[in-house]
C-alpha cells in the first residue's frame, strides 16, 4: 500500500484522470483539475495528469512543468474500441495507461478522477477484482456534474444501450470508489437520491479558486466610466454550456418577456454548444431560429466557446452574471464573477452550500419567473455604493470558502482518512473472529440481501477447485483442452470428467489416452442425458469448495482460476466470477461481459455463466441448470436465480476464456424463435423478480437495448449487447 501521508508532508505522488485539461473556457471540470493540480504541485507534490486526446497524432505525449507532468494519449486506436462503445473503451484505455505507468514507476499515493462518463470504471473494477498492480490504490471521484443527473434535465433516454452503459459505469464508480468529493451539500443530496451512498465515504470540499480578484481601485474606475457613458446599456452575461440542464432556454424565455416589454439591456452568451435531445439538433441552431428577432436587434449575442482570459474580460465589462443552472452543481463562472466584484443572479440550487453563510449578503436568488424579474430589477436599480458593498462581501466570501489553502487542508484530511480506512479494511479482511473469517463486501450498484444456504450444501474440501468437463464425442478437441489445463497456475484442483454416453469409438479411445497422459482425472460414465444433467451431476459430485465448468473444446488462460478463487475468498457476497471471451476458430473476436445486475441481466446475458468459477454451495442452492429449458440459455437462467438471491457475480475484464465457435456448435442451433420461448419460461419462473424491474425492462426494450433479448448473437460477439 502507498505510504500514509504525514500532515503537511510534501512529495506525495498524486495522479489525476480527466477528459479535459487546460480549460478552453472558464467553466467545467477542466478548470477544477487545472486549479487543483496547480495547488498540489505548489505544495511540493508530484502531480501527473492523464488526459485522453483524440487530436493527438502520436500514441502518447508527455510534458513537464516543474512538479506537474501532463500525459496525453491517443484514443480510438486500440482493438477494444471495435468491441465496445467509445466511453467504455476509453475507460478501459485509461486503466491500461495507468497500469503501464504503475509498472514503470510504482503506485501513486492516490488517484483523483472526474465523475462524468464513469471513466474510472475499469480502473476500479480491476482493483476490486484483485489485479495486483491496481490493488490498494486509493481512488477518489470528484463530483462536478454527473451525466446521471443531467439525463432528466437534458431529456434524453437513460435506457438506450450506449447511454445505459455509461450511466451504469457512473453508478458503479460512485458506489465503489474509496471516496467522493462534492463541492456542495446540495449536490451530495441530489446524487444520493439516484445512488445509494449510505456506505460511501462522502466529503464536501468546495472547489478551489486562485484568482484573479479585482481590487477596489479598478472597481471604482470601472464604475466611474460606466456612469459617464449612460447611453450604452450594461450587458448581462451567461457563461456555460448551452444546455437544457443549464437552464439556457428557460433563461431566454424569461428575457424574451422583458425584451418584448422594451427592456434594452443585451445578453452575451459564452460557452460550448451541445445537442438538444428533445429536437435532435444543436442548441445554437435552435437559439438562432427561435430568438432571431432579438439577435437582429442586438439584444442577444452568442460568442461561442472562448478562452478563460476572454471570460475574465467579459465579466469585467458586464453588470451581472446570470446563472440559471437547474442542476445542483458548481460554477466557476459564478465564483470568478464574485471575485471580480460582479453582481450574480442565479437559480436557487446553484452552490447551495453557501446558503449556510448568508449568501443573500452578496448574491441574488430566484426560483421562478416572477422572482427572476424582481431580482433583476433590483440589481439594475442598485446605486454604485450598493454595488460596491455587494462586491466587497462577495470577494470576501470567495476568499473564505474557496481559498486554495482551505481546499488543500481539507484534501489532506481526506487523503489521511481514506488511507486509514483502507488500512483498517485490509487488516479486517485478513483476520478471523473466533472461527469465522471476516470478508470484504463487493459494492454492487443494487445491493440485494444474500439468501440463506442450507448448511448441508456447504461441503467440499476447503479451497479445492473442481473443474467439471462435460464430454460427448469430443475426441477431436479434448487433448488440446487438457494440454492447456496443465498450464493453470492454481494447483489445488481436481478434474472431473463426465462422459455423457459417448458412442464414437475414437472419442472413447482418446478418453483412455488422456486419463493416462494427464491424470489424475476423476471420470464418471453415464447414459446420454444432455448438458444440463452433466453440469448438475458434476456440481453434485464435486469434491471442491469451488467449481468451474469447461467444455472439452474450450480452454482458459493459466491465471484465470487462481484470480477467480482469490476473489471468491475475499468477498462474502460474491458467488461467481467470470471474465471476457476470446472467440476463435470459425469466428474471431472479443466478447465483453459485465457484472450481472438487474435490470440489465433480465434483458441481456451480460455474464455468460458457462465460463464462471462458482462457490459450490451457492450454485447447488440457486444455480443448478434447469432441465425445463428446451433449447438454450441453460447458463443464463442460473445467473438470474443467483443474482435474485443476493449471490452476486463479478467479471474480470480480461479475455481469459477461449471460446471455440464451430460450424456444429450448439450456439449455431439458436434462433430468435427458440430463444424467445426459452426466455418466456425464464421470465415466468422468476416472475416476481421481473415484476420488480418491469418499468426499467420496458424502457430498455423501447430504447432499442442490444438485441432486445437475453442472449447476444454470436455473430456480433464482443460488441456491446
Amino acid at each position: 500500500m502507498a505510504a500514509k501521508p504525514e500532515k503537511g508532508r510534501v512529495g506525495m505522488h498524486i495522479w489525476m484522470m480527466t477528459t479535459e485539461y487546460r480549460p478552453e473556457h472558464g467553466e467545467g471540470i477542466a478548470t477544477y483539475f487545472e486549479q487543483a493540480s496547480r495547488i498540489y504541485s505548489q505544495k511540493g507534490h508530484k502531480v501527473t495528469i492523464f488526459v485522453a486526446d483524440s487530436s493527438l497524432k502520436v500514441a502518447q505525449s508527455i510534458s513537464q512543468e516543474g512538479n506537474l507532468r501532463i500525459v496525453r494519449f491517443q484514443t480510438n486506436q486500440e482493438y477494444y474500441y471495435y468491441y465496445m462503445f467509445y466511453v467504455p473503451a476509453l475507460s478501459y484505455q485509461y486503466a491500461k495507461v495507468i497500469g503501464q505507468f504503475i509498472e514503470r514507476e510504482g503506485k501513486p499515493d492516490c488517484i483523483e478522477c472526474q465523475d462524468y462518463g464513469g471513466i474510472a470504471y475499469f480502473l476500479i473494477q480491476r482493483k476490486l477484482t484483485l489485479e495486483s498492480i491496481y490493488e490498494n490504490i486509493n481512488i477518489t471521484i470528484v463530483i462536478h456534474r454527473p451525466r446521471l443527473l443531467q439525463a432528466v434535465l437534458e431529456e434524453f433516454s437513460q435506457y438506450e444501450n450506449n447511454e445505459f452503459r455509461i450511466l451504469e459505469m457512473e453508478r458503479f464508480c460512485f458506489r465503489a470508489a474509496d471516496g467522493l468529493i462534492f463541492p456542495s451539500a446540495s449536490l451530495l443530496q441530489r446524487l444520493s437520491q439516484e445512488v445509494d451512498l449510505t456506505k460511501q465515504n462522502c466529503y464536501i470540499i468546495p472547489h478551489p479558486y486562485q484568482g484573479p480578484y479585482e481590487d477596489g481601485e479598478e472597481k471604482e474606475k470601472k464604475e466611474e466610466k460606466a456612469e459617464k457613458n449612460q447611453s450604452e446599456p450594461v450587458a448581462m452575461l451567461y457563461v456555460g454550456k448551452l444546455q437544457l440542464g443549464q437552464g439556457t432556454l428557460q433563461l431566454l424565455e424569461y428575457l424574451k418577456a422583458r425584451w418584448d416589454r422594451g427592456w434594452l439591456f443585451p445578453l452575451i452568451m459564452l460557452g460550448k454548444d451541445s445537442t438538444n435531445y428533445r429536437e435532435n439538433r444543436l442548441m445554437s441552431q435552435l437559439i438562432q431560429e427561435r430568438y432571431k428577432k432579438y439577435i437582429d436587434q442586438g439584444l442577444l449575442r452568442y460568442e461561442g466557446n472562448v478562452k478563460p482570459q476572454q471570460v475574465h474580460a467579459k465579466l469585467q465589462e458586464s453588470l451581472v452574471l446570470l446563472a440559471p443552472f437547474l442542476q445542483a452543481g458548481f460554477s466557476y463562472a459564478v465564483i470568478e464573477a464574485l471575485a471580480l466584484g460582479q453582481m450574480v443572479l442565479k437559480y436557487q440550487e446553484v452552490n447551495q452550500q453557501e446558503n449556510e453563510h448568508n449568501e443573500q449578503d452578496y448574491a441574488f436568488f430566484y426560483h421562478d419567473q416572477d422572482q427572476f424579474h424582481k431580482q433583476l430589477d433590483k440589481i439594475y436599480a442598485l446605486t454604485a455604493e450598493e454595488r460596491k458593498n455587494y462586491a466587497l462581501r462577495g470577494q470576501k466570501r470567495v476568499q473564505q470558502i474557496y481559498h486554495p489553502d482551505r481546499f488543500y487542508q481539507a484534501k489532506q484530511k481526506v487523503w489521511e482518512e481514506i488511507l486509514q480506512k483502507a488500512q483498517l479494511s485490509d487488516k479486517a479482511t485478513a483476520t478471523t473472529v473466533g472461527e469465522k473469517e471476516v470478508k470484504a463486501h463487493f459494492p454492487f450498484i443494487r445491493e440485494r440481501p444474500k439468501a440463506k444456504v442450507d448448511p448441508a450444501l456447504k461441503t467440499g474440501h476447503k479451497d479445492l477447485l473442481t473443474i467439471i468437463i462435460p464430454y460427448y464425442n469430443m475426441g477431436a478437441y479434448v487433448k488440446e483442452t487438457m494440454e492447456e489445463l496443465q498450464k493453470v497456475t492454481y494447483q489445488h484442483k481436481e478434474i472431473l470428467l463426465i462422459n455423457d454416453g459417448s458412442d464414437d469409438l475414437a472419442s472413447l479411445q482418446i478418453l483412455e489416452e488422456i486419463e493416462e497422459t494427464y491424470g489424475p482425472i476423476r471420470r464418471i460414465d453415464q447414459k446420454n442425458q444432455g448438458l444440463v444433467s452433466v453440469r448438475n451431476r458434476g456440481a453434485q459430485e464435486a469434491l471442491g469448495e469451488f467449481i468451474a465448468f469447461l467444455d472439452p473444446d474450450d480452454w482458459v488462460a493459466p491465471q484465470y482460476y487462481e484470480r477467480a478463487i482469490k476473489i471468491l475468498q475475499k468477498y462474502d457476497n460474491v458467488s461467481a466470477v467470470g471474465c471476457w471471451y476470446q472467440i476463435f476458430q470459425d469466428m474471431q473476436g472479443l466478447w465483453t461481459n459485465w457484472n450481472p445486475e438487474p435490470p440489465e441481466i433480465l434483458v441481456s446475458n451480460t455474464f455468460n455463466g458457462q465460463s464462471a468459477v462458482y462457490r459450490k454451495s451457492d450454485f447447488l442452492a440457486y444455480g443448478r441448470n434447469d432441465s425445463t429449458l428446451p433449447y438454450a440459455l441453460e447458463d443464463y437462467e442460473p445467473t438470474i436465480h443467483l443474482v435474485k438471491q443476493g449471490c452476486g457475480a463479478v467479471v474480470i475484464p480480461e479475455a481469459w476464456f477461449f471460446y471455440r465457435i464451430r460450424k456444429d456448435s450448439m450456439a449455431r442451433q439458436f434462433n430468435r424463435s427458440n430463444l424467445s420461448y426459452a426466455f418466456q419460461i425464464i421470465a415466468e419462473k422468476h416472475e416476481p423478480f421481473f415484476q420488480e424491474y418491469a418499468l426499467e425492462i420496458f424502457n430498455m426494450l423501447m430504447g432499442d437495448f442490444p438485441n432486445k433479448g437475453p442472449l447476444p448473437s454470436r455473430e456480433s460477439a464482443g460488441k456491446e449487447r
